[in-house]
């Protein structure tokens, strides 16, 4: 299913399916003789790169079409950093694409990859502790 398209339920389950391999990589590429912490598996994913940026089209166009918020909270600082970097890539887009519609570019950007979770180390954590409580 196309990402722009997606429920939000959905967007969240694929970010936390893919949220939770990039903890595997980082778990695998450790250094063996150094144990690492979920706090630091957990802050370490939620900085990697990720394959999309998990919005709704609807989603991501009042993400862009709406102020920065002023707002200091938990999760203000990853807000500002996809609606900037949202910004950017659709600017760079229309840019290298004269012409296309603002709507196709969106989605382009969407399904793109995007420089990371932009979810807050907590965030990660709970993921972590709500798989490991999954039953298998």
């Amino acid at each position: 299913m196309p990402t722009a398209t997606r429920t939000m339920r959905a967007h969240q389950s694929a970010r936390n399916r893919d949220f939770l391999r990039a903890c595997r990589r980082i778990i695998d590429r450790a250094d063996p003789s150094t144990p690492l912490t979920i706090k630091e598996v957990a802050a370490a994913a939620a900085a990697s790169p990720a394959p999309e940026f998990y919005l709704s089209y609807e989603y991501a166009l009042r993400i862009i079409s709406s102020p920065e918020p002023k707002r200091q909270c938990a999760t203000a600082g990853a807000v500002i950093r996809r609606r900037r970097e949202l910004l950017a890539r659709l600017d760079a887009m229309l840019a290298a694409n004269p012409g296309m519609d603002r709507r196709d570019a969106l989605v382009r950007v969407l399904e793109s990859p995007a420089s990371s979770f932009f979810i807050s180390p907590e965030t990660g954590r709970r993921i972590i502790s709500a798989h490991a409580r999954r039953p298998r």
